[in-house]
Protein backbone atom coordinates (compact mmCIF):
# COMPACT_ATOMS: atom_id res chain seq x y z
CA UNK A 1 0.00 0.00 0.00
CA UNK A 2 1.51 3.69 -1.04
CA UNK A 3 0.14 6.71 0.71
CA UNK A 4 0.79 9.83 -0.78
CA UNK A 5 -0.86 13.80 0.99
CA UNK A 6 -4.11 14.71 0.15
CA UNK A 7 -5.80 17.96 1.15
CA UNK A 8 -9.85 18.95 1.30
CA UNK A 9 -11.12 22.50 1.86
CA UNK A 10 -14.88 24.32 1.80
CA UNK A 11 -14.72 27.95 2.42
CA UNK A 12 -11.31 29.10 2.46
CA UNK A 13 -9.96 30.71 -1.12
CA UNK A 14 -7.21 28.39 -2.78
CA UNK A 15 -5.06 30.72 -4.83
CA UNK A 16 -3.05 29.86 -7.61
CA UNK A 17 0.18 31.08 -5.85
CA UNK A 18 -1.42 28.33 -2.79
CA UNK A 19 -2.34 25.80 -5.64
CA UNK A 20 1.25 25.58 -6.79
CA UNK A 21 2.89 25.43 -3.28
CA UNK A 22 0.96 22.61 -2.67
CA UNK A 23 2.06 20.59 -5.37
CA UNK A 24 5.59 21.42 -4.64
CA UNK A 25 5.18 19.51 -1.37
CA UNK A 26 3.74 16.69 -3.32
CA UNK A 27 -0.09 16.85 -2.98
CA UNK A 28 -1.17 14.67 -4.91
CA UNK A 29 -5.19 16.10 -4.28
CA UNK A 30 -7.61 18.61 -3.43
CA UNK A 31 -10.98 18.03 -2.86
CA UNK A 32 -13.54 20.73 -2.70
CA UNK A 33 -16.85 20.63 -0.52
CA UNK A 34 -19.34 21.51 -3.30
CA UNK A 35 -22.13 21.63 -1.16
CA UNK A 36 -22.56 21.59 2.56
CA UNK A 37 -26.13 20.47 2.96
CA UNK A 38 -27.09 23.67 2.93
CA UNK A 39 -25.52 26.12 0.42
CA UNK A 40 -22.47 26.02 -1.98
CA UNK A 41 -19.04 27.55 -0.56
CA UNK A 42 -18.35 30.43 -2.74
CA UNK A 43 -15.10 29.42 -3.54
CA UNK A 44 -15.84 25.96 -5.12
CA UNK A 45 -15.60 26.47 -8.66
CA UNK A 46 -12.17 28.95 -8.12
CA UNK A 47 -10.58 26.85 -6.04
CA UNK A 48 -11.32 23.86 -8.29
CA UNK A 49 -9.93 25.35 -11.02
CA UNK A 50 -6.90 26.93 -9.25
CA UNK A 51 -6.21 23.34 -8.01
CA UNK A 52 -6.42 21.91 -11.37
CA UNK A 53 -4.77 24.69 -13.24
CA UNK A 54 -1.73 23.86 -11.14
CA UNK A 55 -1.71 20.01 -11.88
CA UNK A 56 -3.18 18.70 -8.88
CA UNK A 57 -5.76 15.81 -9.37
CA UNK A 58 -9.35 17.36 -8.19
CA UNK A 59 -12.24 15.75 -6.64
CA UNK A 60 -15.40 16.94 -4.51
CA UNK A 61 -17.45 16.40 -2.15
CA UNK A 62 -21.38 16.60 -1.10
CA UNK A 63 -22.96 16.60 2.56
CA UNK A 64 -26.49 15.04 3.22
CA UNK A 65 -28.84 16.05 6.16
CA UNK A 66 -31.84 14.83 7.20
CA UNK A 67 -33.33 17.80 5.94
CA UNK A 68 -34.06 17.40 1.89
CA UNK A 69 -33.40 13.95 0.10
CA UNK A 70 -29.88 12.49 -0.72
CA UNK A 71 -30.60 13.11 -4.64
CA UNK A 72 -31.84 16.64 -3.87
CA UNK A 73 -28.04 17.10 -2.29
CA UNK A 74 -26.32 15.82 -5.06
CA UNK A 75 -28.13 17.58 -7.50
CA UNK A 76 -27.17 20.76 -5.56
CA UNK A 77 -23.54 19.51 -5.70
CA UNK A 78 -23.39 19.18 -9.39
CA UNK A 79 -25.39 22.57 -10.22
CA UNK A 80 -23.24 24.80 -11.62
CA UNK A 81 -19.74 22.70 -11.68
CA UNK A 82 -18.47 23.61 -15.24
CA UNK A 83 -18.45 19.98 -17.05
CA UNK A 84 -14.35 20.41 -17.25
CA UNK A 85 -14.00 20.19 -13.99
CA UNK A 86 -16.34 17.64 -12.99
CA UNK A 87 -15.26 15.70 -15.59
CA UNK A 88 -11.82 15.76 -14.12
CA UNK A 89 -12.69 15.22 -10.91
CA UNK A 90 -11.36 11.62 -9.68
CA UNK A 91 -14.33 10.88 -7.45
CA UNK A 92 -17.18 12.47 -5.30
CA UNK A 93 -17.50 11.91 -1.56
CA UNK A 94 -21.24 11.87 -0.54
CA UNK A 95 -20.56 13.11 2.90
CA UNK A 96 -22.25 11.89 6.42
CA UNK A 97 -21.61 13.51 9.27
CA UNK A 98 -25.09 15.01 10.21
CA UNK A 99 -27.51 13.92 12.31
CA UNK A 100 -30.94 11.38 11.58
CA UNK A 101 -29.45 10.51 7.83
CA UNK A 102 -31.78 7.63 6.94
CA UNK A 103 -29.37 4.70 5.07
CA UNK A 104 -32.15 5.30 2.50
CA UNK A 105 -30.86 8.27 1.60
CA UNK A 106 -27.44 7.54 1.49
CA UNK A 107 -28.20 5.04 -1.15
CA UNK A 108 -30.02 7.27 -3.18
CA UNK A 109 -27.11 9.84 -3.09
CA UNK A 110 -24.95 7.20 -3.88
CA UNK A 111 -26.86 5.96 -6.77
CA UNK A 112 -27.26 9.89 -8.49
CA UNK A 113 -23.11 10.28 -8.06
CA UNK A 114 -23.27 7.38 -10.35
CA UNK A 115 -26.27 8.51 -12.70
CA UNK A 116 -24.52 11.59 -12.81
CA UNK A 117 -21.36 9.46 -13.94
CA UNK A 118 -18.90 9.99 -11.31
CA UNK A 119 -16.89 7.71 -8.87
CA UNK A 120 -18.50 7.61 -5.84
CA UNK A 121 -17.05 7.02 -2.37
CA UNK A 122 -18.16 7.79 1.40
CA UNK A 123 -16.81 10.25 4.22
CA UNK A 124 -17.65 9.71 7.52
CA UNK A 125 -16.02 8.59 10.72
CA UNK A 126 -16.74 5.91 13.57
CA UNK A 127 -19.03 7.97 15.61
CA UNK A 128 -21.41 9.80 12.81
CA UNK A 129 -21.42 6.25 11.00
CA UNK A 130 -22.58 4.51 14.70
CA UNK A 131 -24.82 7.13 16.22
CA UNK A 132 -26.34 9.57 13.34
CA UNK A 133 -27.13 7.24 10.83
CA UNK A 134 -30.26 5.65 11.15
CA UNK A 135 -30.42 2.81 11.42
CA UNK A 136 -26.71 3.12 13.13
CA UNK A 137 -24.07 1.52 11.69
CA UNK A 138 -25.64 -0.42 8.54
CA UNK A 139 -23.11 -2.30 6.39
CA UNK A 140 -25.35 -1.48 3.27
CA UNK A 141 -22.76 1.21 1.45
CA UNK A 142 -19.67 -1.08 2.00
CA UNK A 143 -21.61 -4.07 0.39
CA UNK A 144 -22.24 -1.54 -2.73
CA UNK A 145 -18.52 -1.38 -3.01
CA UNK A 146 -18.12 2.02 -2.03
CA UNK A 147 -15.06 2.77 -0.85
CA UNK A 148 -14.41 4.89 2.82
CA UNK A 149 -12.94 8.36 3.17
CA UNK A 150 -12.73 8.09 7.05
CA UNK A 151 -11.87 10.76 9.38
CA UNK A 152 -9.58 9.95 12.02
CA UNK A 153 -7.64 13.29 13.58
CA UNK A 154 -4.64 12.08 15.49
CA UNK A 155 -2.18 14.04 13.49
CA UNK A 156 -0.88 11.16 12.03
CA UNK A 157 -0.40 10.23 8.44
CA UNK A 158 -1.22 6.45 8.92
CA UNK A 159 -4.00 4.34 7.95
CA UNK A 160 -5.71 3.83 11.63
CA UNK A 161 -9.13 1.65 10.28
CA UNK A 162 -7.66 -1.53 11.23
CA UNK A 163 -8.01 -0.45 15.21
CA UNK A 164 -11.77 1.02 15.11
CA UNK A 165 -13.55 -0.88 11.91
CA UNK A 166 -17.08 0.09 11.56
CA UNK A 167 -19.88 0.07 9.03
CA UNK A 168 -18.47 -3.68 7.33
CA UNK A 169 -15.95 -1.97 5.26
CA UNK A 170 -12.91 -4.13 4.71
CA UNK A 171 -9.50 -2.62 5.66
CA UNK A 172 -8.33 -2.80 1.51
CA UNK A 173 -12.02 -0.85 1.13
CA UNK A 174 -10.01 2.16 3.40
CA UNK A 175 -9.10 5.25 0.13
CA UNK A 176 -8.69 8.05 2.21
CA UNK A 177 -7.83 8.95 6.14
CA UNK A 178 -7.98 12.70 7.15
CA UNK A 179 -6.00 12.78 9.83
CA UNK A 180 -6.18 16.40 10.94
CA UNK A 181 -8.70 18.91 11.13
CA UNK A 182 -8.78 22.49 9.63
CA UNK A 183 -4.81 23.67 9.38
CA UNK A 184 -3.54 26.46 7.59
CA UNK A 185 -0.85 24.83 4.92
CA UNK A 186 0.60 27.14 2.25
CA UNK A 187 -1.58 30.33 3.62
CA UNK A 188 -4.81 27.66 2.98
CA UNK A 189 -7.20 26.28 5.70
CA UNK A 190 -7.55 22.97 4.87
CA UNK A 191 -7.62 19.34 6.02
CA UNK A 192 -4.95 17.01 5.68
CA UNK A 193 -5.93 13.28 4.06
CA UNK A 194 -3.38 10.48 3.46
CA UNK A 195 -4.99 8.75 0.09
CA UNK A 196 -3.89 5.29 -0.75
CA UNK A 197 -2.76 5.73 -4.43
CA UNK A 198 -3.73 2.06 -5.83
CA UNK A 199 -7.14 2.53 -4.57
CA UNK A 200 -7.30 6.58 -6.30
CA UNK A 201 -5.78 5.29 -9.73
CA UNK A 202 -7.87 1.70 -9.58
CA UNK A 203 -11.21 3.73 -10.13
CA UNK A 204 -14.73 2.13 -10.28
CA UNK A 205 -15.82 -0.83 -12.88
CA UNK A 206 -18.54 -2.37 -13.65
CA UNK A 207 -17.23 -4.02 -17.01
CA UNK A 208 -16.78 -7.11 -18.12
CA UNK A 209 -15.13 -8.53 -20.99
CA UNK A 210 -17.38 -10.26 -24.60
CA UNK A 211 -17.35 -13.28 -23.22
CA UNK A 212 -17.71 -12.59 -19.79
CA UNK A 213 -21.16 -11.00 -21.28
CA UNK A 214 -22.02 -13.35 -23.51
CA UNK A 215 -21.60 -16.38 -20.79
CA UNK A 216 -23.97 -14.08 -18.56
CA UNK A 217 -26.71 -13.80 -21.22
CA UNK A 218 -26.90 -17.66 -21.57
CA UNK A 219 -27.01 -17.98 -17.94
CA UNK A 220 -29.54 -15.89 -17.82
CA UNK A 221 -31.57 -17.38 -20.61
CA UNK A 222 -30.88 -21.03 -19.19
CA UNK A 223 -32.35 -19.68 -15.61
CA UNK A 224 -35.92 -18.02 -17.51
CA UNK A 225 -36.19 -21.13 -19.37
CA UNK A 226 -35.82 -23.39 -16.68
CA UNK A 227 -32.90 -25.10 -18.15
CA UNK A 228 -31.13 -27.39 -15.09
CA UNK A 229 -27.79 -27.52 -17.38
CA UNK A 230 -27.35 -23.66 -16.31
CA UNK A 231 -23.49 -23.82 -18.03
CA UNK A 232 -23.21 -20.11 -17.22
CA UNK A 233 -24.04 -20.72 -13.20
CA UNK A 234 -20.17 -20.70 -12.23
CA UNK A 235 -19.72 -17.21 -13.88
CA UNK A 236 -22.94 -16.20 -11.81
CA UNK A 237 -21.63 -17.06 -8.52
CA UNK A 238 -18.42 -15.51 -9.51
CA UNK A 239 -19.60 -12.81 -10.31
CA UNK A 240 -22.24 -11.34 -7.98
CA UNK A 241 -19.85 -9.70 -5.16
CA UNK A 242 -17.69 -8.27 -7.79
CA UNK A 243 -20.88 -5.81 -9.51
CA UNK A 244 -21.53 -2.51 -8.44
CA UNK A 245 -24.92 -2.12 -6.67
CA UNK A 246 -27.66 -1.39 -9.10
CA UNK A 247 -26.09 -1.67 -12.24
CA UNK A 248 -27.28 -3.54 -15.16
CA UNK A 249 -24.55 -6.24 -14.93
CA UNK A 250 -25.80 -6.67 -11.37
CA UNK A 251 -29.37 -6.50 -11.73
CA UNK A 252 -29.28 -8.92 -14.34
CA UNK A 253 -27.09 -11.11 -11.97
CA UNK A 254 -29.42 -11.04 -9.52
CA UNK A 255 -32.69 -11.62 -11.92
CA UNK A 256 -30.76 -14.86 -12.98
CA UNK A 257 -31.06 -15.95 -9.58
CA UNK A 258 -34.28 -15.33 -8.59
CA UNK A 259 -35.17 -16.77 -11.92
CA UNK A 260 -33.02 -20.19 -10.16
CA UNK A 261 -34.77 -20.08 -7.26
CA UNK A 262 -38.44 -19.94 -8.60
CA UNK A 263 -37.58 -22.63 -10.75
CA UNK A 264 -36.82 -24.86 -7.64
CA UNK A 265 -32.91 -25.80 -9.55
CA UNK A 266 -29.86 -27.52 -8.10
CA UNK A 267 -30.58 -27.20 -4.25
CA UNK A 268 -28.56 -30.11 -3.42
CA UNK A 269 -25.46 -28.50 -5.79
CA UNK A 270 -22.53 -26.68 -4.21
CA UNK A 271 -23.11 -23.84 -6.54
CA UNK A 272 -26.81 -23.20 -5.48
CA UNK A 273 -25.57 -23.20 -1.97
CA UNK A 274 -22.54 -20.37 -3.03
CA UNK A 275 -25.76 -18.59 -4.87
CA UNK A 276 -27.73 -19.05 -1.79
CA UNK A 277 -24.94 -17.73 0.51
CA UNK A 278 -23.99 -14.52 -1.74
CA UNK A 279 -27.26 -13.13 -1.82
CA UNK A 280 -28.65 -13.53 1.70
CA UNK A 281 -25.95 -11.98 3.54
CA UNK A 282 -24.07 -15.95 4.29
CA UNK A 283 -27.18 -17.93 5.22
CA UNK A 284 -26.81 -21.30 4.50
CA UNK A 285 -28.91 -23.13 2.59
CA UNK A 286 -31.79 -24.22 4.97
CA UNK A 287 -32.12 -28.38 5.29
CA UNK A 288 -35.74 -27.79 3.96
CA UNK A 289 -35.06 -24.78 1.71
CA UNK A 290 -38.61 -25.35 0.20
CA UNK A 291 -39.93 -24.60 3.57
CA UNK A 292 -38.61 -20.74 3.55
CA UNK A 293 -38.31 -20.60 -0.19
CA UNK A 294 -40.98 -18.02 -1.18
CA UNK A 295 -40.50 -15.99 1.90
CA UNK A 296 -37.02 -15.73 0.73
CA UNK A 297 -38.21 -15.22 -3.07
CA UNK A 298 -39.89 -12.10 -2.17
CA UNK A 299 -36.65 -10.79 -0.20
CA UNK A 300 -35.25 -11.17 -3.10
CA UNK A 301 -38.00 -9.39 -5.43
CA UNK A 302 -38.32 -6.68 -3.10
CA UNK A 303 -34.39 -5.89 -2.93
CA UNK A 304 -34.11 -5.96 -6.57
CA UNK A 305 -37.45 -3.73 -6.99
CA UNK A 306 -36.01 -0.92 -4.16
CA UNK A 307 -32.61 -1.01 -6.08
CA UNK A 308 -34.03 -0.22 -9.34
CA UNK A 309 -36.65 2.53 -8.11
CA UNK A 310 -33.98 4.09 -6.35
CA UNK A 311 -31.79 4.29 -9.58
CA UNK A 312 -34.75 5.50 -11.58
CA UNK A 313 -35.53 8.04 -9.13
CA UNK A 314 -31.93 9.32 -9.87
CA UNK A 315 -31.95 9.40 -13.45
CA UNK A 316 -35.65 11.54 -13.48
CA UNK A 317 -34.50 14.07 -10.78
Amino acid sequence: MTTALAVDASYDALTPQAARCFKDKNTVLFAQCLWTAVERPSACVPNLRAAYNAGLRIAGYISLSQYGSGIGHVNNGRLGIPDDLWDAMEFVAVDIELDNIRIEEVVAAVNRVRAFGKRVILYTNYNSWMTKVIPRNPDTIARMGVLLWNAYWDGDPDIDFPGLRFGGWRDDQVILEQWTGGTNVCGTFVDQNSVVLELLNEGEEDEMTPEQEAKLNEAHALAQANDKRLDGLTLIVGHLGQRIVGTENWIKLHQAVLEIFRNRLLFNDELTRRLWAEVFDGEEVPDDPEGTLEERITELERKLQDIQDATEEGEEA
